[in-house]
């Protein structure tokens, strides 16, 4: 052990009263480099630093430090070079560390003291968690302002050698001042208030900070602040804030004054509204008895549309009797409407002919309002008049399709015989006549057979259309499948003549007219052999999905958007057409090419529109000259 010097005892004396933990480290070197140390040896120790480690001083003196601090947990803080580093240099060390054996926080001092190190480890477990508690608060009350929905911050008055407030500086801030100022408060705090909100000088803000501070009197005002990007109206309060500063809050109030604003707009633009509406609008405020009964309602608000009806003024209207300006509501329901829908919250929508001395129409909406009656009503007695017209007409027009296809009916029918018997005659006397003929007396004959047998192919035609246009009493499931092999049985001759392809895939049954449902396929795909290029076979693809309205909303009234249908479509690869004419070829007796070039009487495309309007569905048409058609039949699912 290093020896002492004569103050020994009284030097120990005092080290052993230390509250801290003392030792004393003397170096060991190498035993065969007296310069290179390797470990320290405890020289001395406090009995704090004994009583710390649990045993006696002289168990601990005499030990290495390498040994000590891998057995012993109050030398967790002290490492070999940072003694060696103490011990070679001169220089002091200090650290704080937590001992997570002990859980205690401890400051360390390492000091070169002639041929060793004294090092001295101080408990701040308390101080650290006093500090910690200090900085929890601080946290917490930051948090909390931060969360507060006002702006809050505090200032220090600047005065001059007059003791005049001249300025302030930021002490503290809260996140709403800092979204306001664009700033961090680590930015803010110890700087000019007037170096960043300078408007405040001009406006006031800054007379009213130095007047709460040398009369200690709180301000509370809404303020409306504009400069430095700021543009609005602010609910504020500021107190003073020990001896010379002040605490603000303030809320942003724009939003709310503006809508205050927007308010009185809107009322005004809803009095200028409801007195400029052609509809009648006012409320009715109830009339009881003694009982509490109900027996008449009062005029509250009128409207100008009223007032003009009755040809009266609003303010003569309201608080009349309802009962003097409409006598009859008493009796012909009205007023039974509104007692009900007063007594039991129960709007009414309704129209109703007004009778009594009026003879006028109303669309009438009756609903409650707070202890009172919202009535509107709308006048439209002149489209009632015009709707029964309009139901007169439809009547009449019924008629005269219903007379029209009696006679397209009656027409085809009776004109077949006329038409066959020229048909025979001319047969007859073109073979009588044809040896003694010319050429221009054969081709006048060959015209008026062409001409013979395309009026036999519209008659047939007018008498399909008919046929299709009166429905049968009752449907039936129909398998399309079937119906669509007997239109390619029937259309057999065509199909090898021309060399066609056709493709029919899945179809559906659905409820339907059999025979009608077979004229609109032999239709289509007869339309698909006749329109084909005279170079190209033909081919024709019949194929079938289910879809909703959603999908072909475009294609249907919008009431029928959440129905179901399947979409059969029929394609070719035929001459085409023009978009533009795709509604034109539905109609009667369209024809878009020549009747040299193509044979046909302009009926099919309209029977097939008939077929399907008979099934409550619709067809449409898209097609690209020279490219092909695709025809959509849309039918009830």
């Amino acid at each position: 052990m290093t020896t002492l010097n004569l103050n020994t005892n009284v030097v120990l004396s005092l080290l052993d009263n230390q509250p801290d933990s003392v030792f004393y480290f003397v170096p060991v070197y190498a035993a065969d480099n007296n310069k290179e140390i390797v470990d320290f040896k405890l020289a001395y120790c406090n009995k704090h630093a004994a009583l710390m480690a649990n045993v006696s001083t002289e168990t601990l003196i005499g030990q290495n430090v390498l040994t000590l601090i891998n057995s012993n947990n109050l030398f967790y803080g002290i490492k070999l070079d940072e003694l060696s580093q103490v011990y070679q240099t001169e220089k002091p060390f200090e650290a704080s560390f937590l001992n997570p054996a002990l859980n205690k926080h401890f400051q360390l001092w390492c000091t070169r003291v002639e041929e060793g190190v004294l090092t001295i480890t101080r408990n701040t477990t308390n101080e650290v968690k006093v500090q910690e508690e200090q900085q929890r608060q601080v946290e917490l009350t930051d948090s909390i302002l931060d969360a507060s929905i006002n702006g809050v911050l505090a200032l220090e008055a600047v005065r001059n050698e007059n003791n005049e407030i001249v300025d302030f500086e930021f002490v503290k801030a809260n996140d709403k001042v800092e979204l306001l100022l664009g700033k961090k408060e680590k930015e803010l705090i110890g700087k000019s208030y007037l170096s960043m909100l300078a408007p405040s000088k001009e406006n006031g803000m800054f007379d009213l900070k130095a007047g709460v501070v040398e009369t200690g009197v709180p301000v509370r005002m809404e303020f409306y602040y504009k400069g430095v990007g700021i543009d609005g109206w602010f609910d504020i309060s500021i107190s003073k804030l020990g001896k010379s500063g002040v605490v603000e809050t303030f809320t942003d109030i724009t939003e709310r004054k503006l809508d205050k604003d927007r308010l009185e707009q809107s009322a005004q633009r809803f009095e200028t509204v409801v007195n400029t509406s052609k509809a009648g609008m006012f409320t009715l405020i109830p009339v009881k008895d003694e009982k509490g009964e109900v027996i008449d309602f009062r005029f509250g608000i009128v409207n100008q549309a009223v007032a003009t009806y009755i040809g009266q003024t609003a303010e003569v209207l309201m608080g009349s009797l309802g009962s003097t300006y409409f006598p009859a509501y008493m009796t012909n329901g009205l007023f039974t409407i509104y007692k009900d829908c007063y007594l039991h919250n129960k709007p009414y929508n309704f129209d109703f002919h007004y009778e009594d001395g009026y003879d006028v129409f109303f669309q009438i909406d009756v609903t409650k309002m707070g202890d009172e009656v919202l009535v509107t009503f709308t006048d439209h007695t002149v489209m009632k008049r015009l709707q029964r017209e309009l139901e007169m007409k439809i009547i009449e027009l019924g008629r005269s399709n219903a007379n029209l296809e009696e006679f397209a009916n009656a027409a085809s029918h009776d004109m077949k015989e006329p038409l066959r018997k020229i048909r025979t005659f001319a047969d007859r006397l073109k073979r009588s006549l044809n040896p003694k003929m010319d050429e221009t007396e054969k081709s006048l004959f060959h015209r008026i057979e062409l001409s013979t047998e395309r009026m036999q192919l519209l008659l047939d035609d007018l008498l399909e259309f008919s046929h299709v246009s009166e429905r049968p009493l009752e449907t039936e499931l129909v398998d399309l499948n079937e119906k669509v092999k007997k239109v390619l049985t029937d259309l057999e001759l065509p199909i090898e003549e021309k060399h066609a392809t056709i493709i029919a895939e899945a179809l559906p049954t659905i409820n339907g007219y059999r025979r009608q449902l077979q004229q609109l396929f032999q239709n289509l795909i007869g339309n698909a052999l006749k329109y084909s290029k005279a170079d190209v076979a033909p081919e024709v693809i019949i194929r079938s999905r289910i879809v909703n309205g959603t999908e072909v909303q475009d294609k249907i009234p919008v009431e029928l958007n959440d129905k179901t249908f399947y979409l059969i479509e029929v394609s070719d690869n035929g001459i085409g057409f023009e978009q533009q004419y795709a509604e034109q070829i539905f109609d009667m007796f369209q024809r878009l090419h020549g009747k040299m070039e193509y044979s046909g009487t302009g009926v099919g495309l309209a029977i097939a529109r008939k077929v399907v309007e008979n099934h409550n569905g619709f067809i449409w048409a898209t097609s690209q000259p020279g490219i092909g058609s695709t025809f959509y039949v849309l039918l009830p699912a």
